[in-house]
């Protein structure tokens, strides 16, 4: 099993602010922000390799970055490995369903696979997660209760039926159907990673993930994972300097 971490973006959200830093490495209580998703990863067992997309013109900042990596990883026999996806501008972007489309094109369809989004800093641990994924053999969507309908309205929000299969995620709803926000943290099985070149080649749009795995729990069967924990999101200068004051006082994972 891999980890797919999607991190190739322009970060113009973060206008000015991040200057020619990829929003992947921006100091979060001075470490880079994808470092907290990793170190979790680090910890997951059955995961044999870590795959960051990028683009060409964050590669080389991000293959240095991930030579501090490659020991630490490297000791518990696993590999980390950053791929260019060759865009240039955020006009030639792929987007981030393209991007997870041509990872799978690098690598080939592994039996499983973490896929996560590189600006979540999730404050519980993954562990509970990545285990029912693997004792059930599912496909499952994080879950994370967020009770504030603003926020709902700025995310993936789920519409979950009994036994917590998903019947779809509703994208930046204006009336959200339930309080269980869908960041990027998805375990899927190879049968639904087959699923998405074929989307993308019908006209699916690249840039749009959400839409995408919208699509797939019509496809085949996916869970809810339900946590109580919290998150912080970095995708505007307002919330990145958010997330750099509460870890300079908090742990990051307050529920090991």
């Amino acid at each position: 099993m891999v980890a797919l971490l999607l991190a190739a973006g322009y970060g113009t959200r973060m206008g000015e602010a991040a200057g020619s830093t990829p929003k992947a490495l921006l100091p979060v209580a001075d470490r880079p922000l994808v470092d907290y998703l990793l170190e979790q990863i680090a910890g997951l067992p059955e995961i044999t390799g870590v795959h960051l997309v990028t683009n060409r013109r964050y590669v080389a900042v991000l293959r240095e970055w991930a030579d501090f990596w490659r020991k630490p990883l490297g000791g518990q026999r696993r590999h980390l490995e950053i791929h260019d996806d060759g865009s240039t501008t955020p006009e030639n972007r792929r987007g981030a369903a393209g991007d997870l489309a041509f990872l799978l094109e690098e690598i080939g369809i592994p039996e499983g696979a973490l896929v996560a989004g590189t600006d979540n800093i999730l404050r519980f641990s993954l562990q509970p997660f990545w285990k029912a994924f693997r004792t059930r053999r599912e496909n499952l969507l994080l879950a994370v209760r967020e009770e504030n309908r603003d926020s709902l309205r700025r995310s993936g929000v789920l519409e979950i039926a009994e036994e917590d299969r998903v019947l779809c995620i509703h994208e930046k709803p204006d009336d959200p159907p339930s309080e269980w926000a869908c960041p990027c943290i998805y375990a899927m099985r190879g049968s639904a990673l087959e699923r998405i070149r074929p989307r993308l080649e019908a006209g699916h749009p690249p840039d749009d993930l959400g839409q995408l795995m919208d699509a797939l729990t019509r496809q085949a069967t996916f869970r809810a994972f339900r946590s109580s924990g919290s998150r912080l999101h970095v995708g505007t200068p307002a919330e990145w300097a958010e997330a750099d004051r509460i870890l300079r006082v908090e742990p990051a994972v307050l529920d090991a």
